[in-house]
């Protein structure tokens, strides 16, 4: 069982009501309210013996931990004589503002009587500012299970209420209102810990009651029934062309503030008008991208070590965790000035400029550049806590944009701004959705960029606290996108709009709009059609949902006496324009039915001008504005289009009949394993199988 996710707005309120009457506790007989008059006597003293010590040595410690013992009704003991370990922890702790690892908690916690609640209250005299105090009431104050208290994990998912909480602004206005009650000035920790210890739990009940969410007032989404899942194309003249009415057969668009031009400006006006969705992105990949390229070697030599010393020795040595942790930081610094030098003004006010229907709002990069650059593999264990912050960042940046704060407000009203949420796996996509719960916002932006850049495989995943292993390496780009999607939606299990940042897999478009099924709209974007249209993949939808290799695709129709066939618009329009002649290819390259089709396709590859003369669907993209390459590049970017737009449909056809849309599901991932390579096959099936089993709702 999670522990309640306490907002500010409920911390405030508890604190509003909480009164800690001293003089009437002075004349107190019950034993709680003596010690509780105790504790708050006794509190600045403790705090300055150890912050007048600048190196705690074991003569130190031992008066210390004797000194957190005083408050509790356990006997101290020493559990071990690991000191020099711990006073090095302690130390830096109290000198650096360490934030320990689970590990190196354990570590400090086998020392001070194996206790928890003990280990909090050493570490918050260490840093009363970093680490609150932990106990069982506040354990089953907050949902939990008095018998768990003793836990470090409980501990550390109480730690990261704290540090989000932290960071509010409001935090000084629950510290000074403890601190006016008791007479001298205390940390925010120290409050929120007294607060929650203080409290009656029916008070938060009450809070929730009196505390509600008002949703901006932006455009409803849907707009249209079309609109509930669809496939938005990146703007350009290749999508949508005046001069080619055939490039206008999408029902949605997507324009990034990078390229908004005079003339793509135009083509936002023009496709506006025409009723398609029209949507503003923020351009922030590009910036993304430049961020994570410059680090991304340094982060593999990490990955590297890393994976070298844990065959040779079973552990990550402390040298390599320091390197990986200092260019963290070093990302997470250029993020962050990357940022602070935006003139987050002019961006918005680009983003408003084409009316779109929605924009993707303002967003931290940190998170999305260190997995890029390879710094969040599992083989490091990584924290959700380590990436809290930056997630933190992002809806400070979101919440100053959407108030007004770069400017705007009276457009801003009008346009639906979606929250981009960054995660790397399901834990810290569940941690960004939580957090976020109480940021009014018209919807919510899921990154896929991180996710799909990665190359690597795995034999496991963790989701909801259960490492699920895999019988054989998989790749993770699938799996890892599917388990932020789970995540964010298993902690904000609304209807709220949802868009979708860079995949165009078809496969995966369909399992999204599963996986999403409860969302009131949901929109996708990529420059994959395109992309791969230039690269010569086709996507298809006969057999199953996949990329194919258009040389491979022309083969197979070689040896088999077959002529390539697509009820694609954009095909036939092509096809009707400069017709294929697949007999006079067989004719010309002696074709035979015995021929290997894999070979085959690897000699069309050597053969442009063959093909293009031929079949030219299937040529090799050039350079050059002939007539035949301007069309080819509308026509193959378009009927990879018109497959997901295909699969679009399908999914708002079934989402209104869940048994139907399951097993229609189930059947896409039968066919795709049938026929795709057996690992990308086992992949699939297995993000599907995952969904299926960690949904919440």
């Amino acid at each position: 069982m999670s522990l309640y996710k306490l907002r500010i707005e409920d911390l405030k309120f508890l604190q509003e009501n909480l009164v800690i009457d001293i003089p009437k506790l002075s004349l107190a007989t019950r034993v709680s309210e003596k010690r509780t008059l105790s504790y708050i006597i006794s509190y600045p003293h403790f705090i300055q013996f150890v912050q007048d010590k600048e190196i705690l040595q074991r003569q130190e410690l031992t008066i210390a931990a004797n000194l957190v013992y005083a408050w509790m009704p356990t006997v101290f003991v020493w559990k071990n004589d690991n000191f020099d370990r711990v006073l090095e922890l302690l130390n830096d702790v109290k000198k650096n503002n360490l934030q320990l690892s689970k590990g190196e908690f354990k570590e400090v916690k086998s020392l001070i009587n194996n206790s928890v609640v003990g280990t909090s209250k050493i570490l918050h005299f260490m840093n009363p500012t970093l680490y609150p105090i932990w106990d069982s009431k506040i354990n089953v104050f907050l949902g939990g299970i008095k018998q768990e208290t003793n836990n470090v994990d409980r501990y550390f998912e109480y730690l990261k209420i704290f540090q989000d909480l932290q960071i509010k602004s409001e935090k000084s206005i629950v510290s000074e209102g403890v601190s006016s009650q008791i007479g001298y000035p205390i940390s925010f920790a120290r409050a929120f810990e007294m607060v929650l210890f203080l409290s009656d739990p029916e008070t938060l009940k009450e809070s929730k009651k009196i505390k509600t969410v008002v949703q901006n007032e932006g455009p409803k989404l849907p707009k249209m029934k079309r609109d509930a899942f669809i496939f938005i194309s990146n703007l350009t003249k290749v999508t949508a062309d005046p001069n080619n009415p055939i490039t206008y057969k999408r029902d949605g668009y997507l324009l990034s503030e990078h390229y908004m031009t005079p003339s793509t400006i135009q083509l936002a006006k023009e496709v506006k008008q025409r009723r398609n969705l029209l949507i503003s992105d923020n351009g922030n990949f590009t910036r993304i991208k430049l961020i994570a390229a410059k680090h991304d070697d340094k982060g593999l030599d990490i990955l590297n070590t890393a994976r070298d010393e844990m065959k040779r020795n079973g552990v990550i040595s402390a040298d390599t965790i320091k390197r990986r942790k200092d260019l963290m930081d070093l990302i997470g610094k250029e993020s962050e000035e990357s940022t602070e030098s935006l003139d987050i003004n002019n961006i918005t006010k680009k983003q408003l400029s084409i009316d779109p229907d929605y924009m993707i709002g303002m967003e931290d990069f940190a998170i999305p550049a260190m997995m890029m650059s390879n710094l969040m593999h599992p083989i490091f264990e990584p924290d959700a806590s380590e990436v809290l912050s930056y997630q933190a960042k992002t809806l400070s940046l979101y919440s100053e944009q959407e108030s007004g704060v770069f400017g705007h407000m009276e457009k801003l009203k009008k346009v639906a701004n979606f929250l981009v949420l960054h995660a790397y796996d399901y834990e810290s996509a569940l941690q960004a959705s939580t957090n976020s719960l109480d940021s009014p916002k018209d919807g919510i932006a899921i990154s896929y960029g991180g996710p799909m850049h990665s190359k690597r495989w795995i034999n496991s995943l963790e989701i909801d606290g259960e490492m699920e292993v895999f019988e054989e390496k998989l790749p993770e780009s699938y799996l890892i996108a599917q388990s932020l999607t789970l995540g964010i939606i298993n902690g904000n299990p609304s209807s709220v709009p949802f868009h979708i940042l860079g995949v165009g897999t078809p496969i995966l478009i369909a399992i999204i709009g599963y996986q999403l099924r409860h969302s009131s709209a949901v929109s996708i974007d990529s420059t994959a059609p395109f992309k791969d249209a230039m690269a010569g993949k086709l996507y298809g939808d006969k057999k199953a949902y996949i990329k194919m290799d258009m040389y491979r695709v022309a083969a197979i129709h070689l040896i088999d006496g077959t002529a390539f066939d697509s009820a694609s618009p954009f095909f036939t329009s092509f096809e009707s324009m400069f017709p294929s002649d697949w007999d006079g290819l067989r004719d010309e390259l002696n074709i035979t039915s015995d021929m290997n089709f894999k070979q085959l396709g690897r000699d069309l590859e050597d053969q442009p001008e063959m093909i293009e003369k031929y079949i030219p669907f299937f040529s090799k993209m050039r350079s050059g504005s002939d007539a035949m390459m301007l069309n080819l590049r509308m026509a193959r970017s378009g009927h990879n289009f018109w497959i997901l737009q295909r699969i679009c449909k399908n999914i708002i056809r079934l989402r209104e009949d869940p048994p139907a849309f399951k097993k229609w599901i189930e059947k896409q991932v039968k066919r795709y394993k049938e026929i795709a390579s057996p690992k990308w096959g086992k992949a699939v099936e297995k993000t599907f199988e995952l969904t299926e089993k960690h949904r919440k709702f």
